[in-house]
């Protein structure tokens, strides 16, 4: 009845666009470690599975790094974006 399930942490912002959904269950997901199937197989050296595939999508030590701005980095990027300069009219 339900081919694909993903669990995940945010739900809210998961269901916001296909966008949110694919970068969540890229960023958070191992396929190695973090794809299970119900019904699974091997066959010829090729992973399957007969019934609903499973996604586990949540946020997990070994990718709990947050993204900190670097305040010289963005002046950096700006100075690149003003009138003249290669990035000006880009960003």
């Amino acid at each position: 009845k339900f081919p694909l399930i993903v669990v995940v942490d945010d739900s809210h912002f998961v269901r916001e666009s296909m966008r949110n959904f694919i970068y969540s269950c890229f960023r958070y997901s191992k396929p190695a470690q973090d794809i299970y199937g119900l019904k699974s197989f091997i066959k010829n050296k090729h992973w399957g599975c007969e019934s609903s595939l499973l996604i586990d999508a949540r946020l997990k030590n070994h990718n709990n790094m947050s993204i900190a701005e670097d305040p010289q980095v963005e002046r950096s990027v700006n100075s690149l974006a003003s009138f003249g300069k290669s990035l000006y009219g880009i960003i």
